[in-house]
Order: structure tokens, then sequence, then C-alpha cells
């Protein structure tokens, strides 16, 4: 296929034409923003404080934690089959 060389130049001359006309415009960047009621805010320091008091652990319970943690990591950790069917008896039979 041959193309024109006279008409691509009369295309480039119709698109610089165009451009000299319509310069572009800058578009005035607008920024978002986000307003936290002082319920929202009061609402998540009670949050974080429940939060906190939660994790609130004895020495005892940190270390067994650490314990059974480190058994896992390891695989040497053994769950008793007969206490799980316990407790979930148990939690049946509350209801």
């Amino acid at each position: 296929m041959k193309i024109d060389p006279i008409l691509n130049k009369s295309i480039l001359q119709s698109y610089q034409n165009v451009s000299k006309v319509n310069p572009k415009t800058e578009v005035p960047v607008v920024r978002d923003a986000v307003t936290v009621s002082d319920e929202a805010q009061s609402f998540a320091r009670v949050l974080a404080e429940a939060k906190d008091a939660l994790e609130v652990r004895t020495q005892e319970e940190k270390a067994r934690i650490d314990e059974i943690t480190l058994a896992v990591r390891q695989g040497t950790y053994k769950v008793d089959s007969m206490k799980v069917a316990e407790k979930i008896l148990e939690s049946i039979s509350k209801k």
C-alpha cells in the first residue's frame, strides 16, 4: 500500500492547527477530604480501650501461650481429642 506524502502533510498541518486553536488548559487539582465526627472519634477511643482491656494477660497466661505457640511451630503440639470432645459436649449441653 502506498501512501501519498502530500496527504500526510495535510493531516499533520490540520492536527497542528487544532492544537493551536484549542490549547490545553490546566485542570485545578481538587483533593478529597474526610471529616470524622466527634461520635466516631469517641467510639474509636472506647473500642481501642476495650481491645486493650481484653488483651491484658497474666504472666502465666503469656507463658502458656508462648509454650503452645512454640510447640505448634515445632510440630510437637498434640491435641487431646477426649478433652476436645468433652468441651464440645459441655457447650452443647449448656444451650
